[in-house]
């Protein structure tokens, strides 16, 4: 694909985007394209200087300011293949907060780290369309690996919230044939996970009642956020534990 050049808004006559992810520097007497480094988390960055200002921004959002529209002015960019340091454009979309985080947990980007009470370190098992066993892995990020399915939607399977994933039944004990109901469980008071601005895991809530609590915020906003209906409650992302 021909690679396309645009002015940073703001930037201009200073640099230029390229549809690759590339930027070109004006600020010599001739261009050049720099040489930026990559931030805590992976991701390309780079500080754009003119006069006496100067910005420190993600490579990709500079492509996806350039090249992407945002009419629904969401403040997120993805990266569609989850590789940080993929910044082409067809490789980019806008997106929410709770959005963003869904994603890194489908890409396997952004598994919080509990220890034993994490549901997605115990060992799970697979079991056919007629019910029998056929293979067990050593967790649930495994399985969601090698079999190229979601893992918060194994972990809910396994909990009785859905029936099936990928096709297959799961559960967290081993059994020869395994019977499945043919409608999921209700669970009235799910555990909600409890996210910074940037997605990062901060701890876990037996229910949205009790986070409420925590933060001296509001159960209902907490809920609402979980169901995608808003994209955070005082400056937190909220979603289900397992949650997609």
């Amino acid at each position: 694909m021909e690679e396309i050049w645009k002015d940073i808004n703001g930037w201009e006559k200073h640099y230029k985007i390229s549809s690759s992810g590339q930027i070109m520097s004006f600020k010599r007497e001739h261009p050049i394209i720099v040489i930026y480094s990559l931030d805590r988390n992976g991701y390309p960055q780079f500080t754009l200087h003119k006069n006496n200002a100067k910005r420190t921004t993600k490579v990709h959002r500079l492509v996806a300011e350039a090249f992407i529209p945002n009419p629904e002015n969401k403040p997120c960019v993805n990266h569609k293949n989850g590789i940080k340091t993929d910044n082409r454009v067809e490789n980019l979309e806008w997106c929410t907060y709770s959005e963003n985080n869904r994603h890194a947990f489908k890409m396997g980007l952004n598994t919080p780290n509990i220890g034993v009470k994490n549901g997605m370190s115990k060992p799970i098992h697979k079991y056919g369309p007629n019910g029998l066993f056929i293979e067990s892995y050593e967790s649930i990020n495994i399985a969601a690996s090698k079999n190229q399915i979601c893992a918060p939607n194994i972990c809910k399977c396994s909990r009785g919230q859905i029936i099936s994933c990928g096709g297959y039944y799961w559960s967290n004990q081993l059994f020869e044939k395994i019977e499945r109901n043919k409608k999921p469980s209700i669970r009235l008071r799910l555990a909600v996970w409890q996210f910074d601005i940037n997605g990062n895991f901060i701890k876990e809530h037996e229910n949205a009642k009790r986070a409420a609590l925590y933060i001296n915020g509001s159960k209902n906003s907490i809920l609402r956020c979980c169901k995608d209906e808003i994209d955070s409650h005082k400056n937190f992302i909220w979603t289900y534990k397992m949650a997609i």
